[in-house]
């Protein structure tokens, strides 16, 4: 028990769609939110992810929903619901932002015919572009798994240059 009455959440569902949601989503965002309780077992949850439109904003806005029943009365109908909505568009918009900026990564290398390796010291893991396996003819899976492994694919010539940058 949390220590609130069935009556404290009689409303909630109103008033947060009431104040919040625009007119386009309320409805349906209510439905939405019925259907869902009918089909939750209590103390179980369910999470979602929804696009809504607020209120006075002409953007939508994407969130995680996490929908807990706590508890049903006798009849079955839900008598505690925790409702909890977390707005992550900044974080979709920010990894929009990061795959635009990969798309143009890898026409610069095309463009350039460059590429990119790096290995990260303290996880032992290494990744690298498309463009590092066309500019030294690397093909099929192959697996890089330190510095020295990479130098192997490196002309001669480059050899003295790139051991450089690694002791830098």
């Amino acid at each position: 028990n949390l220590g609130y009455e069935a009556d404290d959440f009689k409303n909630c569902r109103e008033i947060l769609t009431a104040s919040i949601l625009h007119p386009d989503d309320k409805k349906k965002y209510q439905e939405n939110i019925i259907s869902k309780i009918s089909n939750i077992s209590e103390n179980k949850c369910l999470v979602s992810h929804l696009r809504l439109k607020i209120k006075g904003k002409k953007d939508y806005k994407y969130f995680i929903e996490q929908l807990c029943l706590l508890e049903k009365n006798e009849s079955g109908k839900p008598l505690k619901i925790l409702c909890v909505l977390n707005d992550t568009t900044d974080l979709l918009n920010s990894e929009d932002i990061v795959k635009s900026n990969l798309e143009k990564m890898k026409l610069s290398e095309q463009v350039m015919n460059a590429g990119y390796w790096q290995y990260d010291y303290l996880t032992k893991k290494s990744e690298w572009s498309e463009g590092i396996n066309k500019i030294y003819d690397i093909h099929g899976n192959v697996k890089i798994k330190n510095p020295e492994e990479f130098l192997k694919f490196i002309p001669a010539e480059e050899k003295k240059h790139i051991k450089k940058i690694q002791e830098s």
